[in-house]
């Protein structure tokens, strides 16, 4: 609870809290941009290269080039890194009336989903036996039409998480008000 204690309403308890893995993994978008920072990597080599050859470089060339060295190693490596250190960051709660997402690198944000405006979850499984939960409300169909504003905006998510299935099954019941299912979890992060 330590993470959602000053969000909390008076009465409000934490349900179910977690944390997604924090390992470095490859989503979809890897296919598109890791051969794009391959291709900057080679190109970045090659003019090094090419510059070496020369045997007038100068201090001000190798400056130059550093902008260019440090985008193509972040696309490469950086991204990933800076992902997983995203979500080593992250915890998710769960309440009787809404889910709550704190993430954030530099500074903390807390994002509250009130439970009764999702109108869908989808739960994708992993091969590390982990899942994800993408939240959809109703702003996020609104914005899909918008022009500019879709898919630039991430959807909220449960990201990586044990028992996604479970985890639904709460936000299911708890959503059409039933009583809440004997889900086995991890032990509540203190």
């Amino acid at each position: 609870m330590e993470p959602f204690a000053s969000y909390l309403a008076p009465g409000e308890e934490i349900i179910w809290q977690g944390k997604p893995a924090s390992t470095i993994y490859f989503k979809k978008t890897e296919m598109i941009v890791m051969p794009f920072g391959i291709g900057n990597c080679c190109a970045i080599a090659y003019l090094y290269y090419l510059l070496s050859r020369t045997g007038d470089v100068t201090t001000l060339d190798e400056l130059k080039m550093l902008p260019f060295t440090i985008f193509a190693l972040y696309t490469l490596f950086g991204r990933l890194t800076l992902d997983a250190y995203r979500r080593s960051k992250t915890n998710y709660g769960i309440t009787a009336n809404r889910i709550l997402i704190n993430t954030g690198i530099f500074s903390s944000t807390v994002h509250s989903i009130l439970i009764d405006k999702l109108y869908k979850t989808e739960i994708t499984n992993h091969k590390d036996d982990t899942g994800t939960i993408t939240l959809y409300t109703p702003e996020m169909r609104i914005a899909k039409f918008q022009k500019g504003s879709w898919p630039m905006k991430e959807l909220p998510m449960l990201e990586k998480i044990e028992d996604a299935a479970g985890v639904n099954k709460i936000i299911q019941s708890i959503k059409q008000k039933e009583p809440l299912p004997n889900v086995i979890f991890p032990e509540k992060i203190t």
